[in-house]
């Protein structure tokens, strides 16, 4: 008598559970859709344009160090940045710096001297490339004044 009224009860829960788990209440993950604060992003400051040729000129060199590129561009003469734009300069610099493998630009001003409105200055510029190892290069600018200022 107890296995007739077992088997029926556990049929019935089968069906039960059966029943339970089909349909379209399927499980659901819950979620909430969050919107995140944008990250920070880190923009350099702007390369400070110094009065004396002396100054520009190491200013120009400093900003390389720091890959300050656009910064660099703002210190060229009005007739340099005729020759090329912003960004253009930038990438060539860019472009260098990548295909040397430079880890580490560091510069040093050696003389300088003004005749008028010129100023020729003489600055060593040291690469430390992890391909190539340290390349050390002097470099002979010339600085006019125009527009009011040094570039």
């Amino acid at each position: 008598m107890l296995r007739k009224i077992v088997l029926p009860l556990q049929l019935f829960l089968l069906l039960a559970l059966l029943a339970g788990c089909s349909g379209d209440n399927a499980i659901q993950d819950s979620y909430e859709l969050a919107t995140l604060p944008p990250e920070p992003t880190s923009t350099s400051a702007p390369t400070e344009i110094p009065t004396g040729a002396d100054g520009v000129g190491a200013t120009f060199y400093k900003a390389w160090e720091t890959g300050d590129y656009i910064g660099m561009y703002s210190l060229l003469s009005p007739q340099s940045q005729a020759l090329i734009d912003g960004p253009a300069f930038a990438q060539r610099y860019q472009e260098a710096i990548q295909v040397a493998a430079v880890q580490r630009v560091t510069t040093k001003p050696l003389s300088s001297r003004q005749l008028d409105d010129r100023v020729q200055m003489a600055v060593r510029v040291t690469w430390e490339s992890g391909v190539l190892g340290e390349i050390v290069r002097d470099h002979e600018v010339e600085l006019v004044f125009s527009g009011g200022r040094w570039g």
